[in-house]
């Protein structure tokens, strides 16, 4: 097993690579495990690195990092490993974690059923499909200010959320809830309430709008 920290600069990669291939050809398979994508994955990164300049044929499998998408084919030489949940809202797709049997120099993809969905919509698409309400999944909804109290209610029960509201007449959009997830703690809380700027729906107090739940509205 052959392991390469997280390097800056591609020619240090480059030069791992050829110290390894010159050190270490020792007999049985060889596995690669590199935090880095390569150029034909993210073409127009300065920092991806060019694996027609490594000898991938000295290792039996290589496998990559930093690009959240795992590999498909189960076959190929190299993998990217993808990350075991999604993490943000241009995230999408099937993430796990793997089994290498490196006897039969095979791989096998374990899903994660607990990776979250990230979503993002209207609050009348939201009122409407009620029946669709994923509570695996993070929100962002854009909404007019009447209907923030019963968007932030309907979405209690997910594992966090945000709303985007217009604020004043030029129509610009602020983030205007932020769900405090069951994880932080209540000193977490009160630090929020007592420092972010709330700004509250016209005729809702504080609070009323506090007995909703584990969320605050902040003026970002």
């Amino acid at each position: 097993m052959f392991f390469l920290p997280y390097l800056r600069e591609t020619t240090d990669i480059y030069s791992a690579f050829t110290e390894f291939e010159k050190k270490y050809d020792c007999p049985g398979k060889k596995y690669f495990f590199g935090h880095f994508w390569d150029t034909k994955t993210i073409s127009v990164d300065p920092d991806a690195v060019d694996l027609s300049k490594i000898n991938l044929n000295f290792f039996d499998r290589v496998f990559t990092g930093h690009f959240h998408v795992p590999t498909t084919d189960l076959n190929a030489k190299v993998v990217y490993l993808g990350t075991l949940l999604n993490k943000k809202f241009n995230e999408t797709g099937k993430k796990g974690c793997w089994i290498l049997d490196t006897d039969k120099n095979s791989l096998e993809f374990i899903e994660n059923p607990y990776s979250p969905e990230f979503i993002t919509t209207i609050d009348t698409n939201l009122m409407l499909n009620l029946e669709t309400l994923n509570s695996n999944a993070y929100y962002r909804v854009y909404t007019s200010p009447e209907n923030v109290i019963e968007i932030t209610k309907l979405l209690g029960s997910t594992k966090g959320f945000e709303l985007l509201t217009k604020n004043n007449e030029e129509n610009e959009t602020q983030i205007s809830i932020l769900n405090i997830e069951k994880r932080n703690s209540s000193s977490l809380k009160e630090y929020i309430l007592n420092n972010a700027g709330l700004y509250l729906p016209e005729g809702v107090s504080l609070e009323e709008f506090k007995t909703v739940g584990e969320h605050f509205m902040v003026n970002l």
